[in-house]
């Protein structure tokens, strides 16, 4: 909650918010119902609206959560 409220203001908020939600991603089995929804409710929180800078944050955080988290 505390990313999700930060990192519209703060890039390395969005950047940690991002690299979470990659984590997630990467970490959740398919076939398991309670990180599937753990992952669907860090995806909403990444959903918000964001500056560029923040925009850019996040993705870059995501795609270093899904590669390395």
């Amino acid at each position: 909650e505390e990313l999700e409220a930060g990192a519209p203001r703060d890039p390395r908020l969005a950047l940690q918010l991002g690299y979470l939600v990659g984590a997630a991603r990467r970490g959740a089995p398919s076939e398991s119902s309670l990180q599937a929804e753990l992952v669907r409710r860090l995806e909403r929180s990444a959903a918000i609206r964001l500056d560029g800078d923040s925009e850019r944050a996040l993705e870059e955080g995501m795609r270093a959560g899904e590669a390395r988290g």
